[in-house]
């Protein structure tokens, strides 16, 4: 059925909204006939829902209406469709108490003439969820439309003789109306139970800026710092799938899921999915051009845990797939593991064997690991070389036995550690140069000999740590002294919100020490990820009856998962 056809078909359908309620083919005695009708009706609501009209259209109906000329249904609809709509500086209709109260008696008129039909209906949701605000519940007449949205359903519904499949929709996802607004979406995204909203997003006219799905976003990712450690890992494919269907989140997808990797038990063993979607999304965050980006999307230690997984599949590759015609040396991988917590910088330099094997194993460490690579020339093909930073140092070893490790200063060193080619006997192996500091030979008993030159630099193998700065990996119970630094940047926050969200977790956070000091307990941390739409928590170290009652009256929740962590949004 062409366009024009189904535009008149719904036309008629449509025209004064009780197509079913006054005049029904299946009323009569014409078998032929009602097979047809019902034909077009099925159609009719299986047709796929035609976008907003246009801005410059909507513009002009508005003009027309502050103009008070008197507007056909057309331009009402028109109206209806551009109430968040700002253009020229000026402020939205429902921004406008004297604009928003005359379409408020329009709609409230139609509705109570049972006047207002789907496509009015449609109209009004495309202004709802188009109203440019993270929290659009704070404009009074943004909260009455949303009331004349749900009046309006339920006033369309009664029509109908029949439930229709958009109806359906709607029924299913009618918190959408609500103060709650995307949380039944969000638990079902996030547990797998549905992946495409495309649906909804036609039905209801939902723009693609639109608040809700932040919302929604916000709701995904502030359940996963409240869920236990296991279940979280479990979940991390399905949240990372999440950001590559929604692009717009993928980056607060990656920012949290990294955080929330990095307060886990499991954090030293790297995530090789969240590893290689945020490579992809943000670049190495070993490069130093590429830092700054990072950082804009997570706190240091997030990122230097990061860099300590790529140093430790550094390490691996080099010693391993890069081994050279002399085999692995695993005596040399094993050593430089102990370190690889503290590696800030690692650079695979690869001798022209490697750089151009088409072997299956060699061409995905490549495509992997594109921008993280250098040539390595001056050398036999064979050969390859790997640059370690620890703190301020580089240390040069070389592929396969029979090659010293060469130490420079890292802010003196006499070559440049991203340089796409390196040379070994100008840039990597220097004996005689004033900037070598030292090289280490591999004999018998290196192990403890490089381990005094490393002490000599400051430098000392720390079991079980991310950084260097960092000697326990189990939190401190010491209640509000242990500082809780969980905040995930977003770069869309604005700084205005950023302060009042700052102030009201101090007002709690005092509420809750009080509360708990009163009663003498003090064994409990908190941690706070609101600033990404997340929960407040509170985790105590053991049971206590009183603590469970002080943190209930503060509308704290506790989770089913573990009795000890109390959450409030």
């Amino acid at each position: 059925m062409s366009d024009t056809a189904l535009t008149n078909l719904q036309r008629y359908f449509e025209r004064k909204n009780d197509y079913e309620s006054r005049f029904s083919i299946s009323d009569l005695i014409f078998p032929s006939l009602t097979k047809t009708n019902n034909r077009l009706i099925d159609i009719f609501d299986k047709a796929e829902i035609k976008p907003p009209p246009p801005l410059k259209k909507r513009r002009k109906a508005i003009e027309s209406f502050k103009l008070k000329e008197e507007l056909s249904n057309t331009d009402w609809r028109l109206v209806f469709a551009g109430l968040s709509d700002r253009y020229d500086d000026n402020p939205s209709l429902l921004d406008q108490d004297e604009y928003f109260h005359k379409v408020q008696y329009e709609v409230e008129s139609r509705i109570c003439h049972d006047e207002l039909n789907r496509r009015d209906w449609l109209s009004l949701c495309f202004s709802y969820f188009g109203y440019e605000s993270d929290t659009p519940e704070k404009n009074k007449n943004w909260c009455a439309l949303q009331q004349y949205l749900d009046k309006g359903y339920f006033s369309i519904k009664k029509q109908q003789k029949r439930e229709k499949e958009w109806m359906r929709i709607i029924e299913k996802y009618n918190q959408i109306f609500t103060n709650s607004a995307g949380e039944l979406i969000a638990e079902e995204m996030i547990n797998g139970q549905i992946d495409d909203l495309s649906g909804l997003k036609k039905i209801a006219q939902v723009p693609e800026a639109s608040w809700l799905w932040r919302r929604i976003f916000n709701v995904i990712l502030s359940r996963i710092f409240i869920i236990s450690d296991d279940e979280f890992k479990m979940k991390i494919e399905r949240l990372v799938t999440l950001g590559c269907t929604y692009v717009r989140f993928m980056d607060d997808v990656l920012s949290a899921c990294l955080t929330r990797y990095y307060h886990a038990s499991f954090r030293q063993n790297p995530s090789t999915l969240l590893k290689q979607s945020a490579l992809e999304r943000w670049g190495s965050p070993q490069l130093r051009s590429s830092q700054n980006g990072w950082l804009q999307h997570v706190d240091e230690q997030v990122c230097l845990m990061v860099r300590a997984w790529f140093a430790k599949e550094d390490l691996q590759h080099f010693f391993q797939l890069l081994k050279g015609d002399r085999g692995v040396d695993q005596a040399r991988l094993s050593y430089w593991l102990k370190y690889a917590n503290q590696m800030s910088f690692t650079r695979i330099v690869m001798g022209s064997d490697a750089w151009n094997d088409l072997n299956t194993d060699f061409e995905e460490f490549r495509n992997r690991n594109k921008g993280r690579l250098s040539k390595l020339t001056e050398a036999a093909s064979h050969i390859n070389a790997v640059i370690m930073q620890i703190g301020n140092y580089f240390f040069v070893e070389f592929s396969g036995t029979g090659n010293a490790c060469y130490v420079y200063k890292a802010d003196d060193a006499p070559f440049n550690a991203e340089a796409k080619w390196l040379g070994m006997n100008t840039a990597l192996k220097l004996r005689g140069s004033p900037k070598t500091i030292t090289w280490l030979l591999h004999n018998a008993g290196w192990q403890s000999k490089f381990d005094d030159e490393l002490a000599k630099f400051g430098i000392r193998a720390v079991k079980h740590s991310i950084t260097a700065s960092q000697n326990e990996t189990k939190p401190e119970w010491i209640g509000l002294k242990t500082k809780a630094n969980h905040e995930i940047k977003i770069s869309d926050k604005k700084d205005q919100e950023k302060s009042k969200i700052e102030n009201v977790t101090i007002s709690i956070k005092e509420k809750v020490s009080i509360s708990l000091q009163k009663i003498g307990f003090n064994k409990y941390r908190i941690s706070d990820f609101r600033k990404v739409g997340g929960a407040l928590k509170v985790e105590l170290e053991i049971k206590n009856a009183q603590a469970d009652l002080e943190l209930k009256r503060l509308g704290f929740k506790s989770t089913n998962s573990n009795p000890l962590l109390y959450w409030k949004s």
